[in-house]
């Protein structure tokens, strides 16, 4: 399996969990080319990560266009929040700290501070370029399988959420698009929401992770994914 974009493609750089990762039959597609193949699926536990290319962010002046499969169980088996995630570069990166640092309580509240003297660990952003993801059964009827697109520039997070659930075990095809300060978010090419975006920078240098937000698999899902695409332009209705 392998993520196209634009004119080319690239292999994910991580693979967590391949016990819980499966190959099915893919859905049939006739753009750009003819595809038949299989399809990636996850089981709560895992996630496929690429690091981070200049080339995966999508600053407030380029359009762009995400286009992919993806096939949810009506239940997802991870439940520790109300949404599970499907694609996103909104997760941790690793990075090495030294000095004093704060211990927090449970509450986030400030207790002491503790020397370190060289550690690795996990620093999440709110400041993300596009994150997708499912409202699971937690969240209550009216809002259970229905997806939703983000993007952040850690002020204002800007959202379109599907008028209906996607999840019910069939291949639904996603596409989000953005031209100037429009975004459009379309279920097998119906138009679901639009609306004018507002944030300012929201590019990182975060990891890009597919089934999960972050390679320790927080806020896993269960579902299938085929055929993701991005694009840096606004794809018409046509295409």
């Amino acid at each position: 399996y392998h993520i196209n974009y634009l004119s080319h493609q690239f292999e994910p750089d991580n693979k967590s969990a391949g016990s819980n990762l499966y190959l099915q039959k893919g859905v049939t597609v006739h753009t750009p080319k003819s595809s038949s193949g299989v399809s990636i699926g996850f089981r709560g536990e895992t996630s496929i990560a690429t690091h981070h290319r200049p080339e995966l962010n999508f600053a407030t002046n380029q359009d762009f266009t995400f286009s992919f499969f993806v096939k949810l169980p009506v239940s997802q088996s991870v439940v520790t929040s109300t949404t599970n995630t499907i694609i996103s570069k909104k997760g941790t990166i690793r990075k090495q700290v030294f000095g004093t640092l704060p211990h927090m309580n449970s509450n986030g509240q400030m207790i002491s501070t503790k020397y370190q003297s060289s550690s690795i660990v996990n620093e999440s952003t709110d400041i993300y370029p596009y994150h997708f993801e499912v409202y699971n059964q937690s969240a209550g009827t009216t809002n259970s399988g229905k997806l939703i697109f983000k993007r952040s520039d850690g002020q204002i997070i800007r959202s379109l959420t599907t008028t209906a659930s996607i999840a019910n075990n069939q291949w639904q095809h996603i596409t989000v698009t953005k031209s100037n300060r429009r975004l459009s978010l379309y279920v097998n090419s119906l138009l679901h929401r639009t609306g004018s975006e507002t944030i300012n920078h929201p590019n990182n240098d975060h990891m890009l992770i597919f089934g999960a937000e972050n390679i320790d698999y927080k806020y896993g899902l269960s579902g299938s994914l085929d055929e993701i695409r991005m694009y840096n332009y606004c794809a018409t209705t046509a295409s």
